[in-house]
């Protein structure tokens, strides 16, 4: 995501140095973390956490981490609502200037879970809308891009956004 996000501005050619200190935003679409089925990471309750264990399983880490890396100086939001999160992420990011990444890796504690719930196909294939529909399949994959105000609009290539 830090990665993504610093892409994002270089696409701009803005670089780190003349970010710092400036108002922008940074909201990350993203779903709950957990590391190796327990908060800590261990699947037995005799391991010690590691150093990393507590920021590793925060979805707000991740939005302020960019923001502390990058000096930014504006709201850091992080959104967990599911498949949804890179969307309502856009949506909210409504200052003058955000940074907007939604990140989605997956972790096979949660595979196994989502597949014993019932929640994934069997065939590996969405079938939207259609009888043949099983369950919904998941991907990995990064996004980062930046919004900026034009005139109280987020600027025009976004031309809607909707949320339930």
């Amino acid at each position: 995501l830090l990665e993504t996000s610093y892409a994002a501005f270089i696409a701009r050619s803005e670089r780190r140095s003349a970010l710092t200190h400036r108002l922008v935003g940074v909201y990350i679409g993203l779903f709950t973390i957990l590391l190796g089925g327990s908060f800590f990471g261990t699947s037995t309750h005799d391991a010690k956490p590691s150093l990393y264990d507590g920021t590793a399983n925060s979805v707000s880490i991740a939005s302020g981490r960019i923001s502390y890396v990058l000096g930014l100086t504006g709201p850091c939001f992080p959104v967990d609502s599911a498949c949804s999160a890179s969307l309502v992420a856009a949506y909210l990011a409504t200052c003058e200037k955000a940074c907007v990444a939604a990140g989605g890796v997956l972790e096979q504690d949660m595979y196994a879970a989502f597949s014993v719930a019932g929640m994934l196909s069997n065939r590996g294939r969405c079938h939207s809308f259609d009888s043949r529909a099983d369950g919904y399949c998941r991907g990995e994959g990064c996004v980062g891009f930046i919004c900026e105000s034009a005139g109280g609009e987020i600027a025009h290539w976004i031309r809607s956004t909707a949320v339930r």
